[in-house]
């Protein structure tokens, strides 16, 4: 049964970040587009958003959450300290974790407001705005859950 939820796990940081990478490559022509443009970039990181991020991003989360449940012991702990292995999963629970919350207070509900956004009323000054504060976040969600990778690839 761990074997399963460590695929989903697997499967769901791979839409997560894959996702993210493909919003952050789009976003970054973001400033040579007319309004036009930039109306059809937005509609286009919609998908992405709905299909690979967010998905990833509730995967990820629950399976890791199941898994840790299941899997960290701080038995180290009574007995004066954690071990180097256990160290690195508690980075990768903690980074997953912040990752997961930036992700769900800031990267979706921006993603959802764009996609919505009308660009043609102001030139598209509030899209490029709110274009910019969701490639910031992206970034932070998406180094932090690389963090998390990175210290459970240590912890093994």
């Amino acid at each position: 049964m761990t074997f399963t939820w460590l695929v989903l796990h697997t499967f769901g940081l791979v839409l997560w970040i894959g996702g993210s990478l493909a919003v952050l490559a789009a976003a970054s022509a973001a400033p040579r587009v007319d309004p036009a443009g930039l109306q059809g970039l937005l509609r286009g990181l919609a998908p992405i958003h709905r299909w690979l991020v967010g998905p990833g991003l509730m995967l990820t989360t629950g399976s890791g959450l199941f898994l840790a449940l299941g899997m960290y012991r701080i038995e180290g702990a009574a007995e004066g300290g954690l071990s180097g292995s256990g160290s690195w999963v508690l980075v990768m629970i903690l980074a997953g974790l912040a990752a997961a919350l930036v992700g769900i207070v800031s990267v979706l509900p921006n993603a959802g407001r764009l996609g919505r956004m009308a660009v043609a009323e102001d030139d598209g000054r509030a899209a490029r705005a709110l274009l910019a504060r969701l490639t910031r976040s992206t970034w932070i969600s998406a180094a932090l859950a690389v963090a998390a990778w990175v210290g459970g690839m240590l912890g093994r």
